[in-house]
């Protein structure tokens, strides 16, 4: 991602394996090589599948969370890039990718062509994302964005602080 002055300017993801290049610049949109993306449909929890690793899964006090996610979900994949799990959500392949920490390297890029789609993206506090050093991370459409945080997260806000 580029950022000028703290404020996102355009984002790359590159998909080696598919040969492909997500791009977008601010205002502009967002796009898989020359196609453009499309604005993000809402949708629920049980409706969606969503992007986690699953070592977090093993984790005390994350993995109970994380767990009670995954499970009302309609299924859950790993990718094991951060960068394409959140571009898989700005194309709508995933309705949502949750980490509890990622350095702004690993998000920056997608976190641009995510916005550019209506993608939501925030901590698992629901504070917006910063660039200047690692960060919880919680991406997806509007609705199931909103849901993770009110059902999900909220409950559990004291331990989640407590783990940044």
């Amino acid at each position: 991602g580029i950022y000028i002055d703290g404020k996102p300017y355009a984002g790359f993801v590159y998909d080696v394996m598919a040969d492909v290049l997500y791009h977008a610049k601010v205002g502009e949109g967002a796009f898989r090589g020359n196609q453009r993306l499309e604005p993000l449909r809402s949708s629920n929890l049980r409706q969606s599948i969503i992007g986690i690793n699953p070592n977090w899964l093993t984790k005390p006090v994350l993995g109970e969370i994380f767990k009670e996610i995954v499970n009302d979900s309609r299924s859950a994949r790993a990718y094991g890039s951060a960068a394409l799990e959140i571009v898989s959500v700005a194309t709508g392949n995933l309705e949502a990718y949750m980490t509890p920490r990622l350095q702004p390297w690993d998000f920056a890029g997608g976190l641009v062509i995510l916005n550019e789609v209506d993608g939501q993206a925030s901590n698992l506090l629901g504070e917006p994302l910063t660039i200047g050093g690692p960060n919880s991370v919680l991406v997806g459409n509007r609705g199931v964005h909103r849901e993770i945080l009110d059902v999900y997260l909220e409950p559990h806000r004291d331990a989640l602080i407590q783990l940044h």
